[in-house]
């Protein structure tokens, strides 16, 4: 009995990195992050960023 064996090659997605011009704006970018979690919540902001990416993908 002879048995193959198929393996498809899945290649992960190549990580966008995003490129800050200082670790100052990094910083800057992640204070406010933190700040809209207080201000909004996690829930809203996640439900945003996502509707926001679908929005983007259709474009």
């Amino acid at each position: 009995m002879l048995t193959t064996l198929e393996q498809t090659a899945v290649a992960p997605k190549p990580a966008t990195a995003k490129r800050y011009s200082s670790k100052f704006e990094k910083q800057l970018m992640i204070e406010n992050l933190r700040s809209a979690v207080e201000i909004y919540g996690r829930e809203w902001l996640r439900k945003a960023f996502k509707a926001k990416k679908l929005q983007n993908t259709f474009n």
